[in-house]
């Protein structure tokens, strides 16, 4: 487990990470859009798989919660070849999607994410976007990762949806072109799957949901380690806690680390030595402001609880 130091243990908490077997998988779909060095090594170079220097992107489909913006930012800010040095000052670049998402407004965030701040709004499209091509490439810009992209063309009328599409597979091909990652829920996919370039040109990694049967090890060993840092004993998985640990995630790995964490609070509050049922019942009923009979961990037939309901609720 990762922390930062100087800090208090909940925050220390929270800033912590776990890598489970998915960060793994990710690094190796990530690494086959880079070159390598004959040895499997990668470069800090995109490989490029036409003669046009056309490049392969990668979207990452998850739902919301399951952790997928910590996952993709944790791995590129330390991959090898992707950290700065004084050819590639910015090997990637996080945008964040203006709403609602035009080709101009995608523009300017993108230059805003680079740094460059003095946009001259009368600018037209065409000028922006040159703009941002010659702005990545100053930088040595190897990675354009966009999150929750799905806002790229949720609230855009068809034309605009297309013009956004053709920009990005701008960006994926000639001299200076990068990877481009866009991550977000699975909308994303239903939309892109309209123009059948993109279709072509991306790679998928879905983030499936957790499994009380097939990631029991797993989610174990992310209680155990998070218990070990607060000094806690770990709780006793009798009862189905496991499963109702999940129930009340969604089955979404980012939520049931949230829940988690939420539940250590209130033990650490509590001076308690280990965890208990009373701060699981505690942290979900401060969390969904539910009644005793639809708390997930007082409840018999708690995994007929509408944890969806009682969220949006």
């Amino acid at each position: 487990m990762e922390t930062l130091p100087g800090q208090d243990l909940g925050q220390e908490l929270r800033d912590a990470y776990i890598a489970t077997a998915r960060d793994r998988k990710f690094e190796a779909v990530f690494d086959r859009l880079l070159r390598n060095d004959g040895h499997g090594n990668p470069l800090p170079m995109p490989r490029h798989f036409t003669d046009t220097f056309e490049t392969r992107g990668l979207m990452v489909l998850a739902k919301s919660g399951a952790g997928k913006t910590r996952m993709i930012k944790r791995a590129l800010s330390r991959h090898p070849a992707l950290q700065p040095d004084a050819t590639r000052q910015r090997p990637w670049i996080a945008a964040r999607v203006p709403s609602p998402a035009t080709t101009k407004g995608l523009g300017v965030a993108i230059l805003k994410a680079t740094g460059y701040l003095d946009v001259n709004k009368r600018r037209v499209e065409r000028e922006i976007w040159d703009l941002v091509r010659h702005r990545l490439a100053e930088l040595g810009t190897i990675v354009l990762w966009m999150d929750e992209a799905q806002d790229l063309f949720g609230k855009s009328s068809p034309t605009e949806t297309q013009n956004i599409l053709n920009l990005l597979k701008a960006q994926m091909q000639g001299e200076g072109s990068v990877i481009v990652i866009l991550s977000g829920v699975d909308a994303l996919q239903q939309i892109a799957a309209t123009d059948r370039q993109i279709t072509r040109r991306f790679n998928k990694m879905r983030l499936q949901d957790i499994d009380a049967g097939a990631d029991a090890a797993m989610l174990h060993g992310i209680v155990e380690s998070y218990c070990r840092k607060a000094g806690l004993d770990v709780p006793s998985f009798e009862d189905e806690l496991l499963g109702r640990m999940i129930h009340v995630a969604q089955s979404r790995l980012g939520q049931f680390i949230e829940y988690l964490l939420d539940t250590i609070d209130i033990a650490l509050d509590d001076g308690a030595p280990a965890l208990e049922r009373g701060h699981f019942v505690e942290a979900y009923a401060t969390k969904s402001s539910c009644a005793p009979a639809d708390n997930v961990y007082l409840s018999r037939h708690w995994s007929r609880v509408d944890v969806e309901r009682i969220a949006e609720d």
